[in-house]
């Protein structure tokens, strides 16, 4: 378990939320779920018209199955958790037998009634509130870190436009100022890399047209 911590610190340390995108079973079974959903119910604006039309026979019908689908993933993780404490081979035809003790039910219907509802149910509020690995996974962040956030040098945060002017170009001129006011003689050198690659990134967006702003915009003016 230590080693699995300090691997856990490591990787997040050195490539970001990779643990939470990829490998945490939160996000896994989730996902796994949201698959079933969009398979029976289409994507979210499908699924928005869905839960908003009036009952019928075909609405029920995908209720009923996109919820046996989830019940039959839950039961099966349940039963697969029982596995690893009970042979494997002696325990399966004992529980659908009916033979086994009332402790092996209980804690397959736990796993399977939590699996149910923190995948189908929850879904990120887990992440959000239950979770205790984001508390302290930021003390692990720098500016390098790969994180999927928005970020105010971006133009962030997003509106409507005031009459008259050109939201995009408002923005991109924020984040062109920006960038060029972190750099400071007594910056280090990490730091007014990271303010050329913003600077970099703000000449990518910006159109032909746009003369002052590209012009203001060019790191060589560093």
């Amino acid at each position: 378990m230590i080693l699995g911590a300090i691997g856990l610190f490591f990787v997040t340390a050195l490539a970001g939320r990779v643990w939470c995108g990829f490998a945490c079973p939160q996000t896994v079974w989730t996902d796994l779920f949201l698959w079933a959903e969009r398979l029976i119910e289409g994507d979210r604006a499908a699924r928005m018209r869905l839960d908003a039309a009036p009952l019928s026979a075909a609405k029920a019908a995908k209720k009923v199955l996109k919820h046996g689908i989830w019940l039959t993933i839950s039961v099966a993780t349940g039963g697969a958790w029982i596995l690893y404490f009970e042979d494997a081979f002696t325990v399966t035809p004992r529980i659908f037998a009916g033979e086994e003790s009332m402790t092996v039910y209980f804690f397959i219907g736990l796993f399977t009634a939590t699996t149910y509802l923190l995948a189908g149910w929850a879904r990120e509020q887990v992440c959000i509130y239950m979770c205790p690995w984001p508390r302290f996974q930021s003390a692990m962040f720098d500016e390098h870190s790969l994180i999927v956030t928005y970020e105010t040098w971006r133009g962030e945060p997003r509106g409507k436009a005031k009459p008259g002017t050109s939201s995009r170009a408002a923005a991109i001129a924020s984040t062109a100022a920006s960038a060029i006011r972190c750099v400071r003689p007594a910056s280090t050198s990490a730091r007014a890399s990271n303010c050329l690659h913003r600077l970099r990134a703000v000449r990518r967006r910006l159109p032909g047209r746009d003369g002052p702003l590209r012009a203001a915009a060019r790191p060589d003016h560093l």
